[in-house]
Parts: structure tokens; sequence; C-alpha cells
């Protein structure tokens, strides 16, 4: 077998920065959609480019996409001010395979979101082509009530498929980098028999239910509950999944200490016999903890997460212990560039290290252009997955995301 030479991802970043780097203009104006719909700057609620949530910023997101949580003025709005269009495309160099290189399908995306009333909202992502099922192309759809309870303090009550909003500030809707963090993405469990299928769980997977969140001050205190992960004819069940959060913002750049709790089910099934439908194996009753801290300041922000849980891999009742954390750090050094390091550690299961995973991921962002009617952002990023199990050699990649927007 011939020898196919490894391409240094470090290199491609090197002359990918290098050529992009005279693109980026020094002068940013407003963001589509929201920015119209406010009148406000991108950099309102966005650190630029890495695009963290600055306090107004994540205001604007616990208020249900909206400056104020309970004010609505119709006459300052227009159709333009709720709808945004993006497409999303990325090209990507992988060490060692074959072939290296692969772009990849562009992803066309609606957003949509804003007030409808002095105290409803909504918000809908949708994604046309990311899979033939169109039912699984919608990645969030939210309605939201808001109901004033005090000065600086208010009950927000939201509907329909999402996650939890803790998961989305402390990670999931981190803008900066483009491949998510191990530990909020990865299904578990693992070391289920071959001929099982189903039976995983991920804390990134949005879901249907409904939260109640008490926003008082510098405190978020949340509770919801949602479908569970795997539900069938055969085997339907009346038990949901619930989670419970809080959120403490300590300054006045909404640097915050969190805690979260998550309790599920899932069903696993055996599918050896094709001839007939799966049969019901177990059920595994699950649950995820975690620690979650972050510090923001104008310019770069620190970002870090940790979470433990157990879950069942057989019908004997065997279970499994996992935990996992991040860290993540950004800066924005001018408003041409930013950069960011993350550092991921997952442990699927606590007694068997060769299931370990370790991720570093390091790169760049930029705009190449912006108004305030669109605007289209590049993100170039490097990564290397080591795996624990003597086997999988590392996966090292380079990938350049570029989103156009209006």
């Amino acid at each position: 077998m011939t020898r196919k030479t490894r391409i240094s991802p470090l290199r491609y970043l090197k002359y990918a920065f290098l050529l992009l780097l005279p693109l980026v203009p020094s002068q940013l104006q407003a963001i589509p959609a929201w920015a119209r719909m406010t009148g406000a700057s991108c950099a309102t609620c966005h650190a630029i480019p890495t695009l963290q949530l600055t306090a107004t910023g994540l205001e604007f997101l616990r208020n249900g996409y909206r400056m104020e949580p309970t004010t609505f003025k119709p006459s300052t709005q227009n159709l333009g001010d709720y709808v945004s269009l993006t497409a999303e495309k990325q090209f990507t160099v992988v060490s060692g395979a074959n072939p290296s290189t692969k772009f990849e399908q562009p992803v066309v995306q609606l957003a949509s979101g804003g007030p409808l009333s002095d105290h409803f909202s909504f918000m809908v992502m949708y994604k046309f082509n990311s899979s033939s099922d169109p039912t699984q192309n919608l990645e969030a759809a939210i309605l939201q009530y808001n109901l004033p309870i005090a000065k600086d303090t208010f009950l927000s009550i939201r509907g329909g498929q999402f996650t939890p909003q803790i998961l989305r500030t402390f990670g999931l809707g981190a803008a900066s980098y483009v491949t998510p963090p191990l530990v909020l993405t990865t299904n578990l469990p693992v070391g289920l028999p071959a001929t099982a299928t189903t039976g995983t769980f991920n804390l990134g997977n949005d879901k249907q239910g409904m939260d109640v969140q008490l926003n008082w001050k510098a405190f978020e205190i949340a509770a919801g509950i949602f479908n569970p992960t795997t539900v069938t004819a055969v085997n339907p069940t009346n038990r949901k999944d619930t989670y419970a959060s809080v959120i403490w913002r300590f300054d006045d750049y909404a640097s915050g200490i969190g805690s979260f709790r998550y309790d599920g089910q899932t069903k696993v099934f055996d599918t050896t016999d094709t001839t007939q439908a799966p049969q019901f194996l177990f059920s595994d009753d699950f649950y995820r903890n975690g620690l979650l801290f972050r510090f923001i300041r104008d310019k770069w922000r620190f970002m870090s997460t940790y979470f433990e849980g157990q879950h069942q891999i057989d019908a004997s009742g065997t279970k499994a212990k996992n935990r996992g954390y991040y860290g993540l750090i950004e800066f924005n050094p001018m408003e041409r560039l930013g950069v960011f390091v993350r550092y991921d550690k997952l442990q699927p299961d606590t007694k068997d290290s060769t299931l370990d995973q370790k991720v570093l991921v390091a790169g760049c962002s930029g705009m190449l252009f912006h108004n305030d009617k669109s605007g289209a952002r590049w993100v170039l990023e490097a990564s290397k997955t080591d795996f624990n199990d003597n086997v999988t050699p590392p996966n090292k990649q380079v990938l350049l995301n570029i989103v156009v927007a209006y």
C-alpha cells in the first residue's frame, strides 16, 4: 500500500489566514434582521468578530429576542426586521484521509424571531437542505410568554422545540468555533451490544417540551420538561425528561456561574431479527449534572463547563458513569480579527479509559463584509482529536466555514 503524504493542518491554517486577512474590513456596522429590528449595531449584542454575546446580547436572548421583556412598538417593525436568510459553505481538509479534501453541501437556513405583542415573542430556525426528511430540518421553534412580576423581575414561559437556555449561553451558542464541545453533543451511552439500536442521548439535541424561567435581577432559575429521547408505538411511555438550572451573573459584563441537572429515559431495542419489529431490551434512566462558568470582558471571554452523569448499558442493569469538560478562551485584538482556543476531554465510561477522547481546537475569524442589510463571516479552524483505544489514529483537520446572511 502506498503511504500517503500527510498534510499539516497548521500549514493550511497559515496560508489560508494570510490570504483571507486582507479581505476583512475594519469598519463594522449592524447585523441583519435583529439589528434592523432594534436599530442597534452588531457590537451592541456581540463582541466582534468572535460574536460572543455581551451583557446586552444575553438580555436580548432571555427576553425572547427583544430588548425589553414586555414592551412592543409595532409601528417600528416590518417583515424584514423579523426574517434572515443565511447560506453556509464549508471546506474541510483531513490529514491522512482519502480524499483529504471535502467541500460540504451548502446549507440554507431561515431564521426568524422577535416580539409579537407586549408579552409574546417567538423564534424559528429551519435548515432547508440539511436532511432528506423535512421534519428533521427544523432546528428550533419557540413561543415565549413574559409575565412581569416586579421591577427587574419577570417570568418567562417557553414552549416548542429547543434546548435549555443555559446550554446555549455556556457552549452550544458560542459562535467563535464551528465544531461544538464533545461533552454537550456526544451520543451516550456507549458500550451497547452490536445488535442494539437507539438508546442514545446527548444534551445538544433540540427536544419538544416547555420550561419556565424566573429572571430576577442577576439570577436566572429555570425548570422544564421534554419528550423522552425514544418513544415508539410499540413502547409508548408517559415518562418525561426533566431539567433544572440556575445562573448567577456576578458583574455588569454578565460573567456568571451556573449549575445544571438533567434526568431522562431512553429505550434500547434488539435488532438481531430483521424479519420482525425490534424487540425491547431495557429502559435506561440516566442523569447529567453540570457546573458552568464564564468570565466576560469587552475584548475577551473565558468559558468552562464540567459535566458528569450515569447511564445503563445492558439489560442486567450495569451502570456506567461518564464525565467530561471543556475550556474556551476567545480574544478580539481588533475588529477585523478574532482568535480562540478550546480544549475538550470526554470519558464516556470512567471505568474504561480506552473510550476517552481529547480535542484541541484553535482558530480565527473575521467579517468579509457587513452593513445594515447583510453580512458575511469566515471562521478558520484547526483541530486534533486523540482517541485512547490504541487503535484509532488522531483525527487532524482544518476547516474553512463561510456564512452569508441577509
